[in-house]
């Protein structure tokens, strides 16, 4: 080995010297004759393979002075350039090569590069495909140009850009794992399994790939071939965590909670955050006067659903700190079993005996679904708000429907389109056609601007600037839900609220959802008021509204 490190320093030093006499070789030979541009060429190319780029460039634009139409030299400009980070002085050389040539597959390659830096990404695709059609057998090209497809949202040009990498090279376990996930991405979860399993064939130890096909049988509804899978792939590798974690929201997706929690705890345990003690108190039934600290987790919705096992614990007989985002503080501040309601963020009193993250409650007290704690309402409006706004609804004699049609846009936005919450509200306008029905809107910011778009039929009333704002975030909307005859809602904190309040609420669900919503199922376990619309059919949002349509025509007697 030591012998091995002298030789390759040896050859280093050898190259390094071997440069350094090329380019003075060079230099003599020019000095002599200033005008031959081999020579000065060969210098350029000497300079630029050691790395002397200033010099490399003075070189290369004396070459372009003498032959503006040079196109070694045009590209070796645009490549220095790119290595100098000078992206458009790059672009400028790249452009200028390809108006002399435009065959010149490198400089559409790196011209193209450089258009997805600069974040001009139709330019990038535009080279890309000139670049397939020069060279049909051009793995590099598709591979990029599938990858900007992609991250731009066009996915059906990105699927058959990675269906002609695949057709170019059947064996390319790349390529079809990336179409597997713009699949998932699109809701086409079973061709995903399908591309997923060819590569199993020729890796059948890949635990990473049983994983993801785990996870789009599951999206296609497949839940026990799903659990199968994902158990497979911990044999493989029992300290696998991602398949440990999804393995537990599987269990808790088929509605099979007493699995799903016990799997859900292997997270906690890691985490340190499995609240030991309070479990053994829980059993022992020794949760009296013990100070239990709860802490926020998930989003808004997930502290609405979940605040309920607060009131277990109160119950039981602790003395309860709860830690809540801010908008939440206002509502919760009316529920009797907190003790002391605190702001995230904000200083507080670290004496406690235990602590559990909010979301975390089911699986401590291991929940199954006929003891999920359903005393319900357990979140309760202002009393003076919901004084305050019956006189608004005053003479108001048609069915009350408030409506919510856009989730958290930051949150959807992270999400793969098929999961996407979010629904355009003139998408609800067949709803117009029900008689003696009025609508409202619960929406407090995200998706207002769509409220000025409706056709003058579709009349959706709002609450005013003040709504919500001087009371705090929610209050008015849990009042107003107070005096509704049904909420409809995407998945949304509205819909949690609607159904910790026990008012009627039918929730508008995409293909791809989380466990919570189980599968195959119209009914919510969490909330007896609630009824399930979920699309059958990836971004079909029409036979959800055409449902809701038919189910309340019925219950109107239309």
């Amino acid at each position: 080995m030591k012998n091995m490190k002298i030789i390759l320093a040896f050859l280093v030093i050898f190259t390094i010297g071997a440069q350094e006499h090329t380019v003075t070789q060079y230099q003599k030979q020019l000095a002599t004759d200033p005008f031959n541009t081999t020579i000065l060429s060969k210098l350029a190319n000497a300079y630029l393979e050691d790395g002397q780029l200033a010099e490399a460039t003075y070189c290369y634009q004396k070459l372009m002075g003498k032959n503006p139409y040079d196109q070694s030299a045009l590209y070796n400009l645009g490549w220095i350039h790119t290595k100098n980070n000078h992206l458009a002085q790059a672009v400028d050389y790249f452009t200028k090569l390809i108006t002399i040539n435009p065959n010149h597959i490198k400089a559409y390659l790196e011209r193209a590069k450089l258009f997805e830096q600069q974040k001009k990404f139709d330019s990038a695709i535009k080279d890309y495909r000139q670049i397939t059609d020069l060279d049909p057998y051009c793995i590099s090209a598709y591979q990029r140009l599938a990858l900007v497809l992609k991250n731009n949202e066009a996915y059906q040009e990105a699927i058959e850009t990675y269906k002609r990498l695949i057709a170019l090279n059947p064996a390319q376990a790349w390529a079809r794992f990336q179409l597997s996930i713009i699949y998932i991405m699109v809701g086409e979860s079973e061709a995903a399994v399908k591309e997923l399993e060819k590569i199993l064939e020729e890796d059948p130890n890949n635990y990473r790939i049983m994983h993801n096909i785990a996870y789009s049988l599951k999206v296609a509804g497949r839940v026990d071939e799903a659990i199968n899978m994902y158990k497979q792939a911990i044999e493989l590798n029992p300290q696998y965590e991602a398949s440990v974690y999804a393995l537990a929201l599987a269990y808790l997706y088929k509605g099979d909670f007493a699995q799903g929690w016990k799997q859900y705890s292997w997270r906690l345990k890691k985490e340190k955050r499995n609240a030991e003690q309070l479990r053994k108190w829980i059993k022992e039934n020794k949760v009296q006067n013990k100070k239990i600290f709860l802490m926020p987790e998930g989003g808004l919705g997930d502290t609405i659903q979940f605040i309920r096992y607060a009131e277990l614990l109160k119950q039981m007989g602790a003395d309860l700190t709860v830690m809540v985002p801010k908008p939440l503080k206002p509502l919760l501040s009316s529920c009797p079993y907190i003790d002391n309601l605190i702001v995230l963020g904000e200083p507080f009193d670290r004496n406690w005996q235990d602590r559990a993250s909010i979301m975390s409650l089911p699986a401590i007290f291991e929940s199954e679904e006929e003891n999920i704690p359903r005393n319900i309402p357990y979140i309760y409006p202002d009393k003076a708000l919901v004084e305050k706004w019956r006189s608004y609804f005053e003479g108001e004699n048609n069915f009350k429907i408030g409506l919510c049609w856009e989730a958290d846009v930051k949150n959807d936005a992270s999400r793969v389109p098929a999961a996407r919450r979010s629904i355009p509200l003139i998408k609800l306008e067949k709803l117009t056609n029900l008689k003696n029905v009025t609508f409202y809107s619960l929406q407090k910011s995200n998706g207002t601007s769509e409220l000025a778009d409706l056709p003058e039929h579709f009349v959706v009333n709002r609450f005013g600037p003040d709504f919500d704002e001087t009371a705090g975030p929610f209050m008015d909307t849990a009042a107003i839900i107070n005096h509704l005859d049904l909420i409809i809602t995407v998945d949304t904190s509205i819909a949690h609220l609607a159904g910790a309040l026990g008012k009627p609420v039918w929730v508008m669900l995409p293909h791809n959802t989380d466990w919570r919503w189980i599968v195959n199922r119209t009914d919510s376990p969490w909330y007896p008021t609630m009824k399930i619309f979920k699309q059958s059919i990836p971004f079909d949002w029409d036979t959800i509204i055409a449902d809701i349509f038919e189910v309340l025509k019925t219950q109107l007697g239309q």
